[in-house]
């Protein structure tokens, strides 16, 4: 069994303008990944404080 990939004809202008129009599309995908990526890493920092926090049994005011 062989597969191929499907393939759309469209002209060279077509084609130029979708790649125009997806460009800023990319860049705010990437940029929102970006910010994703640090909350992320942010939120693991503060879930390990806490469980450093659970296994020294400390659960005074900075355990919140």
């Amino acid at each position: 069994m062989t597969t191929e990939a499907p393939t759309i004809p469209v002209s060279w202008g077509q084609l130029a303008e979708v790649a125009a129009v997806l460009a800023p599309v990319a860049e705010t995908i990437a940029v929102e990944r970006s910010a994703l990526m640090a909350v992320n890493t942010r939120l693991w920092e503060i879930e390990d404080a806490i469980r450093e926090k659970e296994a020294a049994q400390d659960f005074g005011d900075t355990f919140v």
